[in-house]
């Protein structure tokens, strides 16, 4: 299968989440035989500003074709402009599968979706309701996320670890699966002495509800994720 990556800023690199999902997942995807490019923006490593120097001779990584896509260094343009681009190009290059990565790049979504061409969203949190965002910027990542809601083939999001969600209402809204981790402190305990459980964020009979529901496996349950035989 022939699948392209749009979203994130660039791959190798450990600038934040996404980036580091984008890298594992199309890595991956690599070794289990698939054709796999990574649309790289043009920019500045927040993380490392010499990375850039070496990452931008690369070519291919870990067996992925990395694709760069020029970018403006105005951060309000950055983002729209490279996700316009990176979607013409992957539009004309007959992939199977183009996978969005955050709510901006989705707004483009649409486009591929109406050629055919199956996508994939991967909503790596609500940007639209980060400070740092207003105005035009945060009506813009709305629309990424209605149209990732309206268009994509599938969505993968990252669920809220701090409240635990009810198994049965997701089963009801036909949720195929679901990952959850609850965070400590604040979230879990009243104390961290006398580890008193806190009803903050969820209450103690939704928290025995959801670990002993039958469609829910906890990590004891798992099996050797390492050794488990991969269907053809």
């Amino acid at each position: 299968m022939k699948i392209a990556m749009i979203g994130h800023k660039r791959i190798p690199s450990r600038e934040g989440g996404v980036e580091i999902v984008v890298e594992e997942l199309a890595s991956r995807l690599v070794l289990m035989g698939h054709s796999v490019s990574t649309y790289n923006r043009f920019g500045k490593n927040v993380a490392d500003e010499n990375a850039d120097k070496e990452a931008q001779k690369l070519r291919e990584y870990k067996g992925i074709k990395l694709i760069r896509v020029p970018t403006p260094n105005n951060k309000k343009l950055n983002a729209v402009v490279y996700s316009f681009f990176a979607t013409l190009h992957a539009m004309t290059h007959n992939y199977d599968v183009i996978h969005y990565h955050a709510e901006g790049p989705c707004a483009m979504l649409a486009l591929p979706h109406f050629l055919g061409i199956r996508t994939i969203a991967t909503i790596h949190g609500l940007d639209w309701q980060r400070a740092k965002w207003g105005g035009f910027a945060t009506k813009y990542l709305l629309f990424g996320e209605k149209m990732a809601a309206k268009y994509a083939d599938e969505v993968i999001v990252l669920s809220e670890n701090g409240c635990l969600f009810d198994p049965d209402l997701a089963i009801r809204d036909g949720a195929m699966w679901g990952y959850f981790g609850t965070w400590g402190g604040e979230f879990v305990s009243t104390s961290k002495e006398l580890y008193l459980y806190s009803e903050q964020y969820t209450e103690e009979a939704m928290l025995k509800k959801v670990y002993e529901h039958e469609h829910v496996i906890t990590r004891d349950e798992l099996p050797d994720l390492k050794n488990y035989p991969l269907r053809e």
